[in-house]
């Protein structure tokens, strides 16, 4: 896999954040910088976009989604970590492009595990999830990877947790992103409930069993499709 996609392709803000904090003030709801760093790099030789490009993903305290960063903070983040070495600027479009619809992917399945915990249990509040926060976390194997890697399968490049908020309850899940250069589609994206809790003990079980029955919710899955090819497409 090329250096620049497993250094870019998840944009990681708190890591950048370490290398910036004594020059720049920080928003302590996110820990992100309050201003995103737009300027050109050292050394750019060309323009690049500084649009950032709205996702569908729900943004926790807002009724606003999420942002993804712009090709230029994407290029500046290359930069500062050394990375640049094998992208140019041209690059940067497909790299960004990549990016967001991998994070679209994988929030459309997680929303999978969201409409089965309410199937499950229908008590709880009908308000649409919401992303709170995530934190990047690629030094650091889930069990599961840990146990695969015991198997001689190959380890997943990134793995993030990110946090949902539906109403006041909030679930953790964990995200390992695996890549296979010999698929047409070479990210494989596995989302599945931090087990912090008994119904997150369940709700795995529960999904496990509807995976060999063939039952997983159907309208997530026919939606996530379309979703994930419409996004593609503006891009």
């Amino acid at each position: 896999m090329p250096t620049f996609l497993y250094a870019t392709s998840f944009y990681d803000p708190q890591r950048d954040v370490q290398r910036r904090t004594a020059i720049e003030p920080i928003n302590p709801a996110n820990r992100m910088p309050m201003h995103a760093n737009q300027s050109p790099a050292p050394g750019q030789k060309e323009p690049l976009s500084i649009i950032r490009q709205k996702s569908t993903i729900p943004k926790a305290g807002t009724d606003d989604t999420w942002l993804y960063p712009s090709p230029q903070m994407f290029y500046n983040s290359l930069v500062r970590k050394n990375k640049a070495d094998d992208v140019t600027e041209k690059d940067m479009e497909a790299v960004v492009m990549t990016h967001n619809t991998v994070n679209e992917t994988t929030w459309l399945r997680l929303l999978q595990w969201e409409q089965l915990y309410t199937e499950m249990y229908p008590e709880v509040s009908k308000e649409e999830p919401r992303l709170l926060h995530f934190r990047g976390r690629p030094t650091d194997l889930t069990p599961k990877a840990q146990f695969k890697k015991f198997l001689g399968y190959g380890v997943p490049f990134d793995r993030h947790d990110w946090t949902v908020d539906r109403g006041g309850r909030e679930m953790r899940y964990v995200i390992d992103f695996y890549y296979d250069e010999k698929k047409e589609w070479p990210f494989l994206i596995d989302v599945r409930p931090a087990l912090d809790s008994p119904s997150a003990v369940l709700l795995r079980v529960n999904m496990a069993m509807r995976n060999i029955l063939g039952t997983v919710p159907s309208t997530v899955q026919a939606e996530s499709s379309q979703s994930v090819d419409s996004h593609r497409n503006t891009n």
